[in-house]
């Protein structure tokens, strides 16, 4: 009895035909590996944090609001890395600071989309090579040694530092280019023994900007209660403009243009269980213009910090201290505190409480109230 092509028992002895084939070839010669695809991989990560504050800086009136970023600037990103083997990878980072009270971009409506990362990179056994907008050495080095971290709004350290505004009451260090620096080379060297060093450059490609170099050494062993920090920045032939203070406030003053600057930092933080301490020194010197004048700006701030574990979150208190002398110019001094408490729902969900006193040299004094949320992810 012949049995058809297209039966059920033809098919199973014709797949039988073709296994023992097959079987009989791979046993006949020498089976070649299959290369390994490339391991990648691709994540999206962020935070979002808002909160209700009565914010008053020195000098200024009282504001009522629903604020975006007030711990931690919201912001959302995604990365990527793949693995090209022998500790060689490609990398890269996009991300965009995101304002969570008015479904904005950016953190003001003057900010690119990928204003917070914008950078491609290669990593390789002799360290990391990222090209393009990222954050400064000296900035990132400026999160690890405050209790509160990367807030702009409730810490006293950025806000002497990073945070220059029209209704700024005093002249900040470093925030007159930004906390992240367009056109940059960086790299970051393997850590040895707990030791990291970082270092970036950036063009000024014919802008204001200027030509601006920073690193930092870095220790921070995993497991060891102690960490600290040497950060260096320079900026010269730049033409950035940032305000002294408010035209609104008393004994306002034009705008100034800073040509070139040059800072020196440290940080240090120690881990006792029962309390971390925090402390942040800076030292900025400034050459700059003003109603073609030539003045010279020398800031000097001092922060020290406290965060105590306290049921399932921690009590935070950071003070610091600027000093400014300026050519001309009648010496200033601001002094900022806060006190906050930040509750842990979850490892990514947490609330907070901060109290904020905020003094500078002849103006009124500032009081701030802050509730808010913050979810990471």
């Amino acid at each position: 009895m012949k049995t058809p092509l297209n039966s059920p028992l033809a098919s199973a002895a014709l797949a039988g035909l073709l296994m023992a084939c097959g079987s009989a070839q791979s046993q006949s010669q020498p089976q070649q590996p299959s290369p390994m695809p490339p391991t990648n991989s691709l994540v999206i990560y962020g935070t979002i944090d808002a909160g209700v504050t009565s914010r008053q800086l020195a000098g200024e009136g009282k504001v009522r609001s629903v604020n975006s970023g007030l711990m931690t600037t919201s912001f959302l990103g995604v990365k990527g890395s793949q693995d090209l083997g022998d500790g060689y990878s490609g990398n890269f980072d996009l991300a965009s600071f995101v304002r969570a009270d008015v479904g904005g971009s950016g953190r003001s409506d003057s900010d690119m989309f990928w204003s917070k990362n914008a950078w491609v990179g290669m990593g390789t056994p002799w360290g990391q090579v990222r090209l393009g907008r990222q954050s400064s050495p000296n900035f990132i080095a400026s999160l690890r040694f405050s209790p509160y971290g990367d807030s702009t709004a409730l810490g006293p350290y950025l806000m002497h530092t990073y945070m220059p505004a029209p209704t700024q009451p005093m002249l900040t260090a470093h925030g007159a280019t930004d906390s992240a620096w367009n056109n940059a080379v960086a790299y970051i060297a393997p850590a040895v023994s707990g030791v990291t060093v970082s270092l970036m450059a950036a063009p000024s490609e014919g802008g204001t900007a200027g030509r601006r170099l920073a690193g930092t050494v870095s220790y921070g062993a995993p497991g060891q209660p102690f960490a600290a920090v040497l950060s260096t920045e320079r900026i010269s032939s730049a033409a950035v403009l940032t305000p002294t203070r408010s035209t609104a406030l008393p004994g306002a003053l034009p705008p100034l243009a800073i040509n070139d600057s040059q800072t020196l930092a440290l940080g240090a933080s120690y881990d006792f269980k029962v309390a971390k301490l925090f402390g942040q020194w800076d030292h900025t010197q400034i050459d700059a213009t003003r109603a073609a004048a030539k003045p010279e700006v020398d800031l000097k701030t001092l922060q020290l910090g406290v965060s105590v574990p306290m049921g399932r979150g921690r009590v935070l208190l950071s003070a610091a201290r600027t000093a400014k002398a300026m050519t001309a110019v009648v010496d200033e001094q601001r002094k900022t505190w806060s006190l906050g408490y930040d509750h842990e729902l979850s490892r990514s969900t947490d609330v907070y409480a901060v109290v904020m006193r905020d003094q500078v040299s002849a103006l009124p004094t500032g009081h701030t109230f802050a509730l808010g949320a913050r979810v990471r992810f």
